[in-house]
């Protein structure tokens, strides 16, 4: 009944030894096939494997960059079965990862990290699999590796919406889906929207579930995608299940099964069988339950996926408590058991205690079913707490979402004004040549001496607004913005936090190396801090070493994180055309906006005394306000 989205749910990779396939491929061919294997255009077992194996055939092995990359989606295309079992699989991921890191490869490291990951989750060991996540995002989220992002984020917010952290996990999974669509990977976007959408349903937020599953389905109708199409109207399925529309959910899986039959797909065929085998329990159907359940058994038990295997006998017990089989019940409710807990599944749990507390009274064995129900109603509070913290963090991630929609829109409509503005411009101008062609020279030369005026006036604002050194906003300039966004701020009662920053030791820059290389360091200052900063900050000079960062929207956890990064950029820059051995840091101090401050200037102060703090610390340091 709940089919597990991840990488793998449309392509369970199965590793095949050998091929008779040589492909010959020029550079160019190999590094589109690569681009293509990494985007998901091959998603059936035999075509990944075939060109997979082909690959590496025609790659050569002593290129070492090359050969991890191969190792990179070699890592992806294992499966669990009774050979390859997850401790051997997960053994296979540790060692690409000690290969890459003696390679010093960041990319692959963060890429075995979360393909391990992936296999420890199917293990049930849900705590490793996530430190496994959280230090692969950590690994690349300031890199330009978009799809590694996207899969860490998105292999987590999957983890969290399986053990019930919905909230949490549809925030990774929002997340992930920026990620996939600035990398315009349309097999992984797919992907992941169907996981947003699963995660939606589970929430209960039905209206939202569907929106995607419709969106998806369209998508593959048009494109003539069956399988895709098939699963889904099988997530559908499950949406009309949790609104009791049992009829309606078992045709769709039923249509399911049989396509997967004629394709000899025992994962399809298992998962179906699964989610049908829900339908009858609820109806209260047990033998044709059980049908179901004992033919998805036995492929599960061929391909250990613990927490699917743990649902498939929660289910056999609740049909066998159905049909009166008390005992029978609860030996399955206790094979299931240990799995669920190790895999940190209160919703399964809760269930679980649920069904079995019924069978242990109607063995008349009480104080065992006062016991459980004990635990049942302890796990069900603590689901309820769950619930309704992530309902909070829902609404507040769906405003986030809706906020950024509501800004993209923004600047589109921005970007449209802008062009009609410069179409009309150049309307304007083409009349302008007919007047003056007919006008002669005296209106030819009154508008020079107009355009004379413009620029002129022009070149005063910028020179009255910008430090001419760095071409930064001046401190005139960046105050008045700060006065106007600190207004803007209360208004919409948003966060709003400011970095003070100067260069260490600039007096003896000046003193070694002259007040050229001085202006020099200040000039390349200015883009390094413009390059971390999002597109509503605003970075301005303050006055000689001095610069003001104002950065509306963000809290002072956020503007922290920002501070770290620009100090790191800044001790990055090149100064070799200056002196070799020259080197350039900065120390900042950030504060954010309070209740208590009437003016920028009082945030400022608070800013400068961080920065204070931080000169005496050694400098080339972050120190947030106290």
């Amino acid at each position: 009944m709940f089919k597990i989205f991840s990488r793998l749910a449309t392509a369970t990779l199965i590793v095949i030894l050998g091929s008779s396939i040589i492909w010959a491929a020029a550079p160019s061919e190999i590094e589109r096939e690569f681009d293509a294997l990494e985007a998901g255009q091959y998603v059936t077992t035999a075509e990944f494997q075939r060109r997979l194996q082909s690959l590496y055939n025609t790659i050569d092995v002593a290129d070492k960059a090359l050969l991890m990359r191969w190792k990179r989606l070699h890592c992806w295309s294992l499966e669990p079965n009774e050979v390859q079992t997850p401790p051997k699989l997960i053994a296979v991921a540790t060692n690409y990862i000690a290969e890459a890191e003696a390679a010093n490869d960041l990319a692959a490291i963060a890429d075995f990290h979360v393909c391990r990951g992936y296999y420890e989750q199917v293990y049930g060991d849900v705590d490793l699999a996530l430190q496994d996540y959280n230090l692969a995002i950590e690994l690349v989220i300031n890199s330009e590796h978009e799809q590694l992002i996207a899969d860490a984020y998105s292999s987590r917010g999957d983890l969290y919406a399986y053990r019930g952290e919905l909230a949490l996990g549809l925030g990774d999974l929002l997340v992930a889906q920026k990620y996939y669509e600035s990398a315009d990977i349309t097999y992984w976007i797919r992907q992941n929207m169907a996981s947003i959408a699963n995660t939606y349903r589970r929430i209960g937020n039905f209206d939202r579930a569907l929106e995607y599953y419709q969106q998806l389905e369209r998508i593959f109708l048009e494109e003539d995608k069956v399988s895709a199409l098939l699963e889904i109207r099988e997530q559908i399925a499950l949406v009309l299940e949790d609104q009791g529309q049992y009829q309606q959910a078992y045709t769709l899986y039923s249509d399911a099964l049989d396509y997967y039959l004629a394709q000899s797909d025992d994962y399809g065929v298992a998962f179906s069988r699964l989610n049908i085998a829900g339908v009858m329990l609820a109806l209260e159907k047990p033998t044709q339950a059980l049908k179901h359940l004992s033919l998805s058994e036995a492929i599960f038990d061929e391909h250990p996926d613990f927490g699917t295997s743990a649902l498939v006998h929660l289910f056999i017990g609740r049909a066998h408590y159905q049909l009166g089989d008390n005992q029978k019940a609860l030996d399955y409710f206790d094979f299931a058991e240990p799995s669920i807990r190790k895999e940190k599944n209160f919703r399964y749990l809760a269930w679980l205690l649920q069904a079995k507390a019924k069978a242990l009274s109607a063995e008349k064995r009480w104080q065992e079913a006062y016991e459980t129900t004990e635990e049942y109603q302890r796990n069900h509070e603590q689901l309820d707490l769950m619930l309704r913290k992530q309902q909070t963090v829902r609404m507040q991630v769906e405003f986030d979402v809706a906020r950024k929609e509501a800004e993209n829109e923004r600047l589109k409509a921005d970007t449209l004004i802008k062009q009609k503005q410069v179409e009309s411009l150049e309307e304007r101008r083409r009349w302008q040549l007919i007047v003056l062609f007919l006008g002669g020279i005296l209106l030819l030369v009154a508008l020079v001496f107009l355009i004379r005026q413009v620029n002129s006036k022009r070149q005063l604002h910028r020179l009255a607004s910008t430090d001419e050194l760095t071409g930064l906003p001046n401190r005139r300039d960046i105050l008045q913005r700060g006065k106007e966004m600190i207004d803007h701020a209360r208004a919409e009662h948003a966060p709003f936090s400011v970095l003070v920053f100067d260069i260490d030791y600039f007096k003896r820059i000046n003193d070694t190396y002259g007040h050229h290389g001085g202006d020099e360091v200040l000039r390349l200052i200015a883009p390094a801090s413009l390059s971390v900063m999002r597109y509503q900050d605003r970075v301005g000079r303050t006055g000689g070493e001095e610069f003001l960062a104002l950065l509306p929207g963000a809290g002072l956890d956020h503007a922290a994180k920002v501070a770290e990064r620009l100090r790191q950029k800044i001790s990055d820059i090149d100064t070799a055309t200056i002196a070799v051995d020259m080197k350039v840091s900065v120390s900042i101090g950030v504060a954010q906006l309070t209740a208590d401050d009437s003016n920028l200037s009082e945030l400022i102060q608070r800013a400068d005394n961080a920065l204070y703090r931080a000169k005496e610390n050694g400098r080339d340091c972050v120190e947030i306000e106290r």
